[in-house]
């Protein structure tokens, strides 16, 4: 490595970050900005566009050799034994123990929320309204509900009564942010309730033994689709909202550090959008699930220890469904469960003869 040209390495170290290190500097970044102020909207009208060059077309060139690398080790894993059960094989802790502890984050994320007097997600307006207050006594009750896990199917149910007074009042512009986060982990613990929770099979006595793959499933999907709607709602559509959050927090841009001096936050902005929307998308698709949730919670990790609790609160769903993606390994992502589910029926059809 020493002989390796200065050059050389810092094209390598660029190709590296951007794609993984910006990925979710900023994933939520009407946490930090105040979008409404003044200052705010004249530097959103002003700076709202990308002027492409070669260094865009390098880190798009990044973001194809990421797809590729994840694609390679995808199909490796079905040849080399190794290398699949790395990438692959799940694991299975006893009674459940991985749900059990994302549904006890998950209580303790509501119930700071209704400690601090927001309702899902720090950056959702609060009011005085009667409709509200109410929304948090039942945020907390379904905090409770996920500590003590007496049924899962109920709290999935008063999941989806929060989600639905939270969009009666909060603009759909900011709602979109969290509609497939919230969604993923209602459906997946109403379907992984029964597997666990006596309860939960008297409440839902139609379940199937599937049903706890699936519910990763939904999971790995709904993650997915909410890295690709943030990259594209806050990043690549409106890049003069993260440019605020990058003048702010100037040091976010490592690349500068790192030798790149002429490398502009507005290049880090793109980078950090592109690499949202590719890792997204490879979750939706189902490819080299693990090794794409491993680079999200490292990168989910990293910026937590740098932004503190406000930012580890408010992303513990996400860290959440990272955890259970690892754990259970490849065969999580939905449309792949679909597409290995017509294979089997596939195989097991009986052609027609004469």
């Amino acid at each position: 490595m020493k002989s390796l040209p200065k050059t050389v390495l810092k094209i390598i170290v660029l190709w590296l970050s951007s794609l993984l290190l910006p990925s979710q500097a900023f994933a939520h970044l009407r946490w930090f900005v105040d979008v409404n102020s003044p200052s705010a909207q004249a530097y959103q009208q002003t700076m709202n566009r990308f002027e492409f060059d070669l260094v865009y077309l390098f880190l798009l060139a990044g973001a194809v050799g990421f797809v590729i690398t994840a694609i390679t080790l995808d199909n490796l894993a079905r040849k080399n034994q190794l290398v699949g059960a790395l990438l692959n094989a799940p694991l299975k802790l006893p009674l459940h123990l991985e749900w059990r502890l994302v549904s006890i984050l998950l209580g303790l994320m509501l119930l700071m929320n209704s400690h601090h007097g927001v309702l899902l997600a720090p950056n959702l307006p609060t009011s005085n309204e009667f409709m509200f207050k109410a929304a948090i006594i039942v945020q907390f009750v379904v905090g409770l509900l996920f500590i003590s896990q007496l049924s899962f199917v109920l709290s999935a149910i008063g999941t989806f009564c929060l989600a639905m007074i939270a969009s009666i009042i909060t603009p759909a512009m900011i709602m979109i942010d969290y509609v497939f986060e919230f969604v993923g982990i209602m459906v997946a613990f109403y379907l992984i309730g029964p597997s666990i929770n006596r309860i939960d099979r008297i409440l839902w006595p139609a379940s199937s033994p599937r049903n706890e793959q699936l519910a990763v499933g939904v999971l790995a999907l709904s993650l997915g689709l909410q890295l690709a709607e943030l990259a594209i709602h806050n990043k690549l559509l409106n890049p003069g909202l993260a440019l605020i959050f990058i003048d702010d927090n100037g040091f976010l841009n490592f690349m500068r550090m790192a030798g790149f001096t002429s490398f502009k936050n507005i290049y880090f902005v793109f980078a950090g959008g592109i690499a949202e929307l590719t890792l997204g998308t490879l979750l939706v698709f189902g490819i080299a699930t693990r090794f794409v949730a491993l680079g999200i919670g490292a990168v989910f990790t990293l910026t937590s220890a740098i932004f503190g609790l406000h930012e580890l609160l408010g992303h513990i769903p996400i860290m959440a469904v990272v955890l259970l993606i690892i754990l259970n390994g490849k065969k999580v992502g939905l449309l792949s469960m679909v597409r290995s589910t017509l294979r089997e029926q596939s195989a097991k059809a009986v052609p027609l003869t004469n």
